[in-house]
């Protein structure tokens, strides 16, 4: 099964199943999905995408997974699913290699996803398309990212591995469209994500 995400809607959670026989996909993936609070028998929401890795909740309330393709082929994609009727409304090919985590801008029906090899990807989830693809991703540093993260001003959080051998970076930028670097932090050897707390 290889659980690899999970995302709550009200009281319903979902599990993400990468569909793995060691680290490469087996077929597509799918979603386990069950009441946070009952017994009840789970459901099973197939996805048309493989290696499904990443779960993030819209703006609109639907599930956005993240399925990462086979390495080398390029065939990453992103599933709308509706947690409601509980199945795959949508699949956006063409993101290209390996993409991953996943964030909503809070301006609203902007999907931000992380890739090593292309920076920064972005889906306008309003009318479903690819507006930041392969070859034209926002990549801080002329880096790709592991992981993001959106402040409550719109800032992002673009963490940046490095080689692995020596820290890795923070780029902190600009809401979109324009992405500018307000900062750089070095952090720790090889950074895989980053989270931002709202306090009050």
């Amino acid at each position: 099964m290889h659980p690899q995400a999970v995302a709550i809607v009200g009281a319903r959670v979902f599990v993400v199943n990468g569909n793995l026989v060691g680290s490469s996909p087996a077929g597509p993936s799918w979603i386990t999905s069950f009441d946070c609070c009952g017994v009840r028998t789970p459901d099973s929401i197939p996805l048309t995408g493989m290696n499904g890795r990443f779960a993030v909740i819209g703006d609109d309330s639907l599930l956005y997974v993240v399925t990462s393709g086979h390495t080398g082929e390029a065939d990453g994609k992103l599933s709308i699913v509706d947690p409601v009727s509980r199945t795959e409304v949508a699949v956006l090919n063409g993101l290209g290699e390996s993409p991953g985590a996943a964030a909503f801008h809070p301006a609203g029906g902007r999907l931000l996803i992380a890739s090593l090899a292309e920076g920064i990807l972005e889906v306008n989830t309003t009318v479903r398309s690819i507006t930041r693809g392969p070859g034209n991703g926002v990549k801080p540093g002329d880096h790709g990212v592991s992981g993001l993260a959106i402040d409550l001003r719109g800032r992002v959080y673009a963490v940046d591995p490095g080689s692995c051998a020596a820290t890795g970076t923070v780029h902190v930028l600009t809401a979109p469209p324009g992405y500018r670097e307000i900062q750089t932090v070095a952090v720790g050897v090889c950074p895989a994500t980053a989270a931002v707390a709202a306090t009050p």
